[in-house]
């Protein structure tokens, strides 16, 4: 179900809290966006990426189609989640047809699943540093999820070309637009329930992880110790002012939030330093929660490293008059996935 030869389609992002859908068309060297939308979706309708009401989802994805006139039904999307394992391996160097012959051996000893229930995959990361080994990364979805999500675009109309990971996705939106780096990155995409983190090296992506604090872990400590509504909550995130909410009461909740995140994400860090003896150089924050106030500037002060916010949208040509009026700086990184799945083309 991966880094399989499609035709370019649209990027159907499906996450907990929003649906997004991007079209992209290439231009020159480059590409414009056409077209874009984004839907909310009521509460509980996904957890942890198991859709729990799947009416509910279809209806919202068909409606994201009558809002923004979109024609094309064909769709490029991705999933995340524990029912996914992504692993660098070291496989015996042979050429990439007999890798996947053998991949399903060599997974055995990596996937926590029965094999029979996964679908697998692989990309050869490098057979140039032995002359009889070669670094190999398995990917292992849950069958049972793949073909849910594939039943679930097509009942919606729309017609699945690819199904990719959310956090290859992100790299791919982020390479595009800042290229490839020497540097160690992790590109760590803010949602609602989960975020996801990749960390990536010279166009390879070397570990990635779940971390379970997220835009509701916030929402949900000022409701809980401001007694705020989820609507004033969200507005204290984006650095609104509240009439009964002061910033020294706000602040310490905040920074107790961010803590938890950051030991998350340090954890990840020390896995990445004892794997490879690098550290990691600069974090990339995307997702519809990525401008929490203040987040990039905790994170950088505790993990040491420069902290930006993604801008999917910085290589790629628009209309101003596509956002509505809304600015375009603001909804880029809720774009991060939606761009990296409508990049998707045949043989990338």
């Amino acid at each position: 179900m991966f880094f399989k030869k499609v035709t370019p389609a649209v990027g159907l992002d499906i996450g907990s809290h929003l649906i997004k859908v991007v079209e992209l068309k290439k231009s020159g060297k480059g590409y414009s966006l056409e077209n874009f939308g984004v839907k909310p979706l009521l509460p509980e309708a996904i957890v942890e990426g198991e859709i729990m009401d799947r009416d509910l989802v279809i209806e919202t994805i068909r409606e994201l189609w009558e809002e923004t006139g979109l024609k094309t039904k064909h769709v490029v999307t991705s999933v995340s989640g524990r029912a996914v394992i992504m692993k660098p391996i070291t496989m015996d160097k042979m050429k990439e047809e007999e890798a996947r012959e053998a991949i399903r051996w060599e997974a055995e000893q990596h996937v926590p699943f029965d094999i029979d229930e996964v679908y697998l995959d692989l990309q050869i990361i490098d057979d140039q540093s032995s002359d009889r080994q070669m670094s190999v990364l398995l990917v292992a979805a849950k069958r049972d999820m793949i073909n849910t999500r594939v039943d679930l675009i097509r009942e919606a109309g729309l017609v699945p070309v690819i199904i990719d990971l959310d956090n290859f996705a992100m790299m791919n939106s982020y390479e595009e637009n800042y290229g490839i780096s020497p540097e160690t990155i992790a590109l760590i995409d803010v949602g609602s329930e989960v975020s996801n983190l990749i960390v990536i090296r010279e166009g390879h992506p070397i570990f990635q992880k779940e971390i379970f604090v997220a835009g509701k872990t916030f929402t949900e400590a000022i409701q809980r110790n401001l007694n705020q509504t989820y609507e004033t909550s969200i507005a204290l995130l984006k650095g609104e002012p509240v009439d009964d909410v002061s910033p020294d009461e706000l602040q310490p909740i905040l920074e107790s939030v961010v803590e938890d995140l950051a030991n998350s994400i340090d954890r990840s860090f020390s896995f990445v330093r004892t794997a490879s003896a690098d550290g990691v150089d600069r974090i990339v924050l995307s997702g519809g929660n990525a401008r929490i106030v203040g987040l990039a500037d905790y994170l950088g002060q505790h993990h040491g490293v420069p902290v930006e916010i993604a801008n999917p949208l910085k290589t790629v040509d628009y209309d101003i008059d596509i956002f509505r009026g809304e600015d375009p700086e603001q909804i880029a990184p809720l774009l991060m996935v939606g761009i990296g799945l409508a990049l998707r083309k045949p043989g990338k």
